[in-house]
């Protein structure tokens, strides 16, 4: 199976950045436990108090998939609280297929 990675750009308001960083990294905190997540980072745009990037690395795109399928309840009211606080019009993604990297 091909490895399967993504990398998302959200944009939010300048007040929201903070709320939304900590959001997200309750979301990774319940990712540490999946195996099948090879990583989950989460960056701050250096001067740009607007936007966040994600990055992630699944085992499969069937892997992560099933992760979004079974989400605790409170997982998703994170998750759920973080979608409000990004604008869809400034959201960015790209669908990765992973060929080569130090330590994959």
């Amino acid at each position: 199976m091909e490895k399967h990675g993504r990398i998302d750009v959200l944009t939010c308001a300048e007040e929201d950045q903070e709320k939304l960083f900590s959001l997200l990294i309750n979301i990774a905190k319940h990712l540490e436990d999946i195996d099948d997540c090879i990583f989950f980072i989460i960056s701050k745009e250096e001067g740009n108090p607007t936007r966040i990037w994600v990055q992630e690395l699944w085992t499969s795109q069937e892997a992560h998939d099933a992760s979004l399928a079974d989400i605790p309840a409170e997982l998703r009211t994170t998750l759920d609280e973080a979608m409000e606080l990004f604008t869809l019009e400034g959201r960015q993604r790209a669908m990765l297929v992973p060929v080569l990297k130090k330590g994959m």
